[in-house]
């Protein structure tokens, strides 16, 4: 809802690897941000309601272009539903392109891209890797690795409202390694690390731009690259 062109960004993508797309109308929230606020009991009936509308489409496998979102499906569910309820194979959108590389025909993306690993990415899922692999496989794109990748953004699920100064310090200091590294592209496999990353550099002056991971592959499936 916050960031709809990430998710168009992942639906033509999707498709244009083959894949048959259904977003279910009422899916709801994964419960991440209720479980950051300690109130198991609300995320628990998300999850549930959740897990019944997925398990009622057939589908092979749920997608998500969320860092948090696939962590909590992934690890969250299995301890917040009971174990007698049917969970689809989930997989971050990232895994999917991964794993559907081989023989792609990608236009050229001529640009610098500096990477930010969202924890729920990275320590969350294990994911780093796979990610760089995705971004590598773009031909024209050079990837520059910014000091300390990995290190939050200060996004924090509600960190940023509950503590708001504390979240903007981390956020200036991500800001100065993304700086740093010279990129006009910052790439991120999470929404929430894409707006508060985008906040800290418009902050320090930077007209740095920041996507996700999935929008610079649907420029790469295009007729012609971006120059």
């Amino acid at each position: 809802y916050f960031q709809q062109d990430i998710a168009r960004a992942a639906v033509t993508v999707l498709g244009r690897l083959g894949f048959d797309v259904i977003i279910p109308k009422g899916q709801m929230c994964c419960g991440r941000p209720l479980l950051s606020l300690g109130d198991r009991e609300a995320a628990e009936k998300q999850a549930r309601h959740n897990a019944e509308l997925f398990a009622g489409l057939g589908a092979d496998v749920i997608v998500t272009a969320c860092a948090s979102c696939g962590l909590t499906f992934k690890k969250e569910y299995p301890k917040l539903l009971p174990p007698e309820m049917s969970r689809p194979v989930v997989l971050d959108i990232h895994e999917l392109l991964s794993e559907s590389l081989e023989g792609l025909d990608l236009a050229p993306v001529k640009t610098v891209v500096t990477y930010h690993d969202p924890c729920h990415l990275g320590r969350g899922q294990g994911l780093s890797k796979t990610v760089r692999k995705v971004l590598r496989a773009i031909p024209g794109l050079t990837l520059i690795e910014m000091r300390t990748a990995d290190r939050c953004c200060g996004f924090g699920g509600m960190m940023r409202i509950t503590h708001h100064e504390l979240s903007s310090a981390i956020a200036e200091a991500k800001a100065r390694d993304i700086i740093s590294t010279g990129a006009p592209v910052v790439a991120t496999g999470c929404p929430g690390c894409r707006m508060q990353i985008t906040d800290a550099l418009r902050r320090a002056g930077s007209d740095v731009e920041v996507l996700h991971t999935v929008q610079i592959m649907e420029a790469a499936m295009k007729d012609e690259g971006r120059e």
